[in-house]
Order: C-alpha cells, then sequence, then structure tokens
C-alpha cells in the first residue's frame, strides 16, 4: 500500500528528469524560441559564451584559428601561439552585442571579404561577409547559414577584419619580476646581476652583496612590463638585425627550479618600425617582435644607480611597526600601526592624537625617504664602528624586521665644532652596508618623545588675541618696528614710511596660526642658523598676561604678552628651522613665513588718488607731453577714464626702501605723472615715475616711486595702461 501510494508522483519525477536530460543533452544543439526571443535584434540567434570553444576567420592571404582549451584561449593559425585574452574578449563581445541594421535578401556572396565560422557546443555558425552597404556608413551585407542575409553595423565590420595579429599574445618578457630568482642584464655599460633577498628586496649577485634601490630596480621592471609587442617580425628578420650584436642581453632565471630560464635579446631598429626596436625571446621559447624604443632607457640603468642609498627598504605605507633606541641609556621611542593612525607604546603607552598621527606619518615617511652616501671598502670604518642608537622597522604583510645601527661619533667634514655639513655612520643589517648621513637625518633617528608632539605652537594659542605691536628683522635685511595707535599702525622704525596696516595683520596672522611642520630637536646646538636669521616678535593684549615676571616668552607690561619666533637656516626637507625664544625645542616651519618677513611693512596705496578729487593731469613719457583736466574743453570721455585709474593704481609689492638703483630705470623713465588734486579747499600736487617694466611671477609691472617716499615699488603693467595709452 505505502509503494502504490508513492507510484504516481516517482513516474511524474522521472519523466520530469528525462525532459531535462534531453533538454540538456539533445536540445541543447538546437536554439530555443525562447532564448532566440530574447536576443531580440542580436545578429547570433543565440550566444553561449561559456560553450564557445573555437573561432575561425578566413580571407585572402590569411586564416585566423583561435581555440579554447581549458579555459584558455590559443591561436593556432597563422601561427601556433598564446592568444591576447583581452583581444579575444573584445572579439566575443562584439559578436554577443552585433545587432542587425535590417534584412537584406537577394545579396551575391560569391566572392565574400571574409568567411567564418563559430563553434559553441553543438551549434556551429557559418557566415559570409560580403561587399560594404550604402547606409548606414561602415555597415556590410552579412549572410548568416540558416538565417538569412542581413545589413550589419561598422563595429562588428571592423573586429571581424581586424588581422590575424591583433589576437596574438604581446607580451614577450616570460616571467614577472615576483617569479625571478635572478636577473642579469648585459649592455653597453658595466653589467650587473641581481638575486632575491626577500619578497620584496634584491641584492648584488657579487660581494659585497650590497642591496639594490627599490626605486632603481623599479626602472629596470617598468621597461620590462613595457617590452610588449608592437608588431611581430620573423626570425630571418629579427636575426639580420642583431647581426652585429644584441644592445641588451637579459637572463632572467625563475624561482621555481624546474622551469628553464628566460633570455632575451634587445637590438637594433626594428624593420618598417622606426620608432620600435628589435627584442628576440629566445627561451624558453622563440619569439621576434618589434617593442617600444622608449624600454632602452629603463634597460640601461646604470649599475651605480641600483645601489640603495637608503636606510630602510620599505616604502611608507609598508612599515608596520618603528623602534628608536639608544644603546646606551634606556631612551627609546617605539610606535605601531593602529587603524590608520599609531599607537605609542614608549616612553609611553597610549593612543596618539591628530596631530600627533600626522607627526608619526611625517618621521615615518622621512626615515625610509632618508638616504646616505654608501663607502667603499677603502672608507668604511670596521672595527672603529661603535654604534650608540639603534632604528628597527616591520614590514607588513612580509613580516621582515629591518635594523640599522647608528654611531653617533660625528665626522666632521668641515672646521668648527658644529656643522650641518658633519656626516654620522650607520650600518644597514640587512647588508652590512655602510653610509654616510648628515646631521639632519641623525636627528631624526634619536629616540626623542618630542618627535610625536603635536603641531601646534603656542599655548595659550596668540589666535584671537589684539594686536599691540609687531616687530620683524632678518641679521642682514631689513629691521622694522610697528605698534598699534588706535585703529592702525604707525611704522616706528624705520622711521617716515606710512604703514602697511593689512600685510602687518597679515604678518601677526601667519605667525598666530604658524605650525610645526616637524620637530627636529631638543635643543639648538648651534647648527641650526638661529642666531643669524630672521626673528619676528609679536605683541598681543592678553589680560591673563603676568608681564616681564611671567613665563618664558611673556615680556613687557601687565596685561600684555610678547612671543618671539626665531627663524634659522633652511631645512634640507624643506621649509625652515625655527625656535620660540625662551623654549628648547626646535622644529620647522614654512619658507613662506621667513618670506613674509622680509617684505616691508610700508603701505602700498601711496599711488592711490580719489579721481573726484583730481584736477588735472599731466602725463610725460620722453619728449611727449599731454594734460587732462576736468570740466574743460577738452574734458571726455577719455579723460574720465585716465581720472579713473587712479582708484586702481596700488602696488604689488614694496621692491626696496631708499635711493633708486640703476637698473630700475628712472633715470630715462617710461612715464612720468604728475597730479594736481582738491584736498581740505585747497590744492595738492603728486608725483609719480615709473621706471622700466619687468616680470614678477610672470606679471608685466613697472618700477615705480612716489615723490615724498623713498622706496621703489611695483605696479602691474594693466593698471597703469590707461595712462600711458594716450601717449
Amino acid at each position: 500500500m505505502q509503494i502504490k501510494r508513492h507510484v504516481t508522483s516517482l513516474v511524474f519525477i522521472a519523466a520530469a528528469l528525462l525532459v531535462s536530460i534531453y533538454a540538456y543533452v539533445v536540445d541543447r544543439g538546437k536554439v530555443s524560441d525562447p532564448e532566440r526571443n530574447a536576443r531580440g535584434a542580436a545578429l547570433l540567434p543565440a550566444f553561449r559564451r561559456d560553450e564557445i570553444t573555437r573561432i575561425e576567420l578566413s580571407k585572402t592571404g590569411e586564416i585566423l584559428i583561435l581555440e579554447r582549451k581549458d579555459g584558455d584561449w590559443r591561436m593556432r593559425s597563422p601561427v601556433d601561439a598564446p592568444a591576447d585574452a583581452a583581444a579575444v574578449e573584445a572579439l566575443l563581445g562584439t559578436l554577443d552585442t552585433g545587432n542587425v541594421i535590417r534584412r537584406a535578401e537577394g545579396q551575391n556572396f560569391d566572392v565574400p571579404r571574409l568567411r567564418g565560422t563559430i563553434t559553441m557546443g553543438k551549434i556551429v555558425y557559418r557566415f559570409s561577409l560580403g561587399g560594404e552597404a550604402p547606409v548606414p556608413e561602415g555597415a556590410a551585407y552579412l549572410r548568416l547559414d540558416g538565417e538569412g542575409s542581413f545589413v550589419v553595423g561598422r563595429d562588428l565590420v571592423t573586429q571581424l577584419l581586424k588581422a590575424a595579429e591583433t589576437y596574438r599574445e604581446r607580451t614577450i618578457v616570460p616571467y614577472l619580476s615576483l617569479a625571478l630568482r635572478r636577473l642579469e642584464v648585459r649592455g653597453p655599460a658595466e653589467p650587473w646581476a641581481i638575486e632575491r633577498t626577500d619578497d620584496v628586496s634584491f641584492h648584488m649577485a657579487e660581494d659585497p652583496a650590497v642591496r639594490i634601490s627599490r626605486d632603481g630596480i623599479d626602472r629596470v621592471w617598468s621597461a620590462l612590463a613595457e617590452t610588449r609587442a608592437e608588431a611581430f617580425i620573423s626570425d630571418t628578420d629579427a636575426d639580420r638585425g642583431l647581426a652585429h650584436g644584441a644592445a641588451f642581453t637579459i637572463v632572467m632565471i625563475p624561482k621555481d627550479g624546474t622551469k628553464p630560464a628566460g633570455e632575451l635579446a634587445v637590438g637594433g631598429p626594428c624593420p618598417d618600425h622606426p620608432d620600435d626596436v628589435i627584442v628576440v625571446r629566445r627561451s624558453p621559447s622563440r619569439l621576434s617582435a618589434c617593442a617600444p624604443k622608449m624600454i632602452l632607457g629603463g634597460l640601461g640603468t646604470p649599475k651605480a644607480d641600483l645601489l640603495d642609498k637608503h636606510l630602510f627598504a620599505a616604502r611608507f605605507d609598508e612599515v608596520e611597526e618603528l623602534s628608536l633606541a639608544s644603546m646606551d641609556s634606556a631612551s627609546k621611542l617605539e610606535m605601531a600601526r593602529k587603524g590608520s593612525g599609531w599607537h605609542e607604546r614608549a616612553p609611553e603607552d597610549r593612543e596618539l592624537g591628530k596631530d600627533e598621527i600626522d607627526m608619526a606619518n611625517a618621521l615615518v615617511s622621512q626615515l625610509v625617504r632618508g638616504e646616505g652616501r654608501l663607502l667603499d671598502a677603502a672608507s668604511n670604518p670596521g672595527a672603529s664602528f661603535a654604534p650608540r642608537l639603534r632604528v628597527t622597522l616591520l614590514r607588513s604583510e612580509t613580516e621582515v624586521r629591518e635594523e640599522v645601527q647608528i654611531d653617533r661619533t660625528p665626522r666632521a667634514r668641515v672646521a668648527g665644532a658644529v656643522s650641518p655639513a658633519d656626516e654620522f655612520i650607520v650600518r644597514r643589517a640587512a647588508d652590512g652596508a655602510f653610509l654616510a648621513i648628515d646631521r639632519e637625518l641623525e636627528r631624526k633617528l634619536e629616540p626623542r618623545a618630542t618627535a610625536l608632539r603635536g603641531r601646534e605652537l603656542w599655548s595659550p594659542p596668540l589666535e584671537g588675541k589684539d594686536v599691540l605691536s609687531v616687530a620683524t628683522g632678518c641679521a642682514r635685511g631689513l629691521t622694522q618696528e610697528l605698534v598699534r595707535e588706535g585703529t592702525t599702525f604707525v611704522l616706528r622704525k624705520p622711521a617716515g614710511y606710512p604703514a602697511d596696516n593689512g600685510g602687518t595683520l597679515d604678518v601677526f596672522e601667519a605667525v598666530a596660526h604658524a605650525k610645526a611642520e616637524s620637530w627636529v630637536a631638543d635643543l639648538d646646538d648651534g647648527s641650526f642658523g638661529l642666531e643669524g636669521g630672521c626673528r619676528v616678535t609679536v605683541g598681543v593684549a592678553d589680560k591673563g598676561a603676568a608681564g616681564a615676571t611671567g613665563a618664558p616668552g611673556a615680556t613687557g607690561a601687565p596685561g600684555t604678552r610678547t612671543e618671539t619666533l626665531l627663524l634659522g637656516r633652511d631645512a634640507r626637507d624643506g621649509g625652515v628651522f625655527a625656535q620660540i625664544a625662551g623654549h628648547a625645542p626646535v622644529f620647522i616651519v614654512p619658507k613662506a613665513l621667513e618670506e613674509m618677513l622680509a617684505r616691508p611693512l610700508v603701505d602700498r596705496n601711496v599711488f592711490f588718488v580719489d579721481p573726484a578729487k583730481l584736477e588735472s593731469v599731466v602725463l610725460k613719457r620722453g619728449a611727449a607731453t599731454t594734460t587732462v583736466g576736468r570740466n574743460t574743453a577738452s574734458s571726455d570721455a577719455g579723460s574720465e577714464a585716465i581720472f579713473a585709474t587712479f582708484a586702481r593704481l596700488r602696488a604689488e609689492e614694496v621692491v626696496h626702501l631708499g635711493a633708486a638703483r640703476p637698473d630700475e630705470g628712472f633715470a630715462a623713465p617710461s612715464l612720468e605723472v604728475r597730479a594736481t588734486l582738491t584736498v581740505d579747499g585747497g590744492s595738492r600736487s603728486l608725483r609719480f615715475v615709473f621706471g622700466r617694466a619687468t616680470l614678477l611671477r610672470d606679471q608685466k609691472v613697472y618700477f615705480a616711486r612716489v615723490d615724498g617716499i623713498d622706496a621703489t615699488f611695483t605696479l602691474a603693467k594693466e593698471r597703469i595702461e590707461p595712462l600711458l595709452d594716450p601717449l
């Protein structure tokens, strides 16, 4: 009874299974109506990409045969070679999407331009491509056996008519860099050979086995990556081109010892391809081709450029941990990445704040970019090397730990107790190489807690305070003192000049907003140039300030606060060294701050005149003179334009104070302007003189002076053109 109850169900299941088997085994060789309907206007009524195993395209003088086996495409004709997967995918994509524009019965296909066969499982498409159709442009006639004749579009026609060479694999180099154990390059310069150290590093395959610069070898890898066939040539033509010897011979030994060595010969100009060179792959299989001439530069990288002068092989984003430690004390700075930031392990165990993370990133970046001078066997220190610092870092993913040791005894290169030119000796643990580094880099290797200090300079902040005074000065430049009187500034030193209120406030704001680019030393050892550099002192109203008896940097009357920023020489990595007077640490600020302090803070509006107050203007250029008056018979629209020009006369910059210089062109001026204006019911005269034209930051300007102010300015040409045009 139990069995009978299920007989009907079992019969239905068996029938459904038989139908499925029939549909898959038998009906797969046919195109179903739903499949055809889903294709719409597509040329091929069914397209099962994964089942396509063979494509044959035959035209006069050339037969292209592509076959797929185990998922990989290979060209079987006109040569037996690997196929370019991307090119084959482009062909398949076009065959899939190629649409019928319209039916075109009655066309003659006796002499077709191309015949094609596509094998897709049990379905085989055969087609012929005929002549061009009148419209649309680039279209052609095509007959698909069993389906009829059609007009098809330009994209399909272009793809079908491509040369067989299009589908040939263009990779010439047999092995990727990651697969290599050894690389040899023999060329017109000194030959070299390198061997793998670890997953990312190589060393010279000779004694001493100096580490290879990743930047240097990357030029070689880039050249090999660009060594792709632009065209293929016969072995006979290639051998003829290499008859006088190859420019480069490259031997590649793979890590996999079961695989043969690869060898490339790179020679002279390629026949019929003047921008290419001959490249022959001699092993593991022969291939002759033309590759871009640009590869010669990378392959010709000199041996000296391959030797690594960096302290570390790791790049910034590869550093997982960093430790700087003194070998003769307990001083230590240690940190590790945590997410997108850093966690300090020593001397404190804590999370770093945003500004501190910026400093940690800057420190790591400076260390991995740090370079020295490789010492040869004759000049390395040998037994006299006395390391006092140790720096180690851990590379992420590879888990390779790099270490360098530093002898902190300076090798003086110039006379004097402390010099930026002093060198220190570093030994790389990876290859035992000795390098000489400068003092700036040596300081970065010191385990200083201040290295991770935030960027803020002023505590409490200067920002938002009412500025009372600004004083600037450089050892070999202009000294200026400005004090605030009411709402404006007065230039006390040098006296006799109108103050630039906006420029003075700009200086204060630049100082108040200044941030440390990095902290470089806990103390000034005299090598930063702070004694002979620039300085800026700002005074602000601060009710909490204690005056002269307050904290370092706070001087002056009660209720005021004065801070002085000292600037030294240029830092090697950009910016200038700086220090807050009364505070020990040395840091780096942007160079633009120093440039700002060197500018004279003299008012640049001294050429401005209210056009409504002008009575007349006399313009003189050489022997030519013209006078423009207001409310006279000669007054016109041109006169008003000249008067309006005076409202735009603002100097671009103050070049210098004092007498005019001979090269400024005031002996034979480009223009002399005398203006008469009404002031408080009386008349007043002004005289401007414009010297020669010059370029200021790619802008054409004129040197200019105004009577009564002993200084030279520059004004943009477009500001004074209306004054030049009448003459």
